[in-house]
């Protein structure tokens, strides 16, 4: 199954299957784990210049 965001539904709701619910949580998941990681990484930058 392709997911496209640019393209347009028929329906007003689309179903996904649960793999690929999993996959897009997945993919959230570590998007923030990775903000989080950036942000807690930029309190330890002490920069005196």
């Amino acid at each position: 199954m392709d997911i496209s965001f640019f393209k347009k539904s028929t329906s007003k709701t689309e179903q996904i299957n649960m793999q690929t619910s999993h996959n897009l949580w997945n993919l959230l998941r570590a998007r923030y784990n990775s903000i989080e990681a950036g942000q807690m990484l930029k309190n330890f930058v002490h920069d005196k210049d």
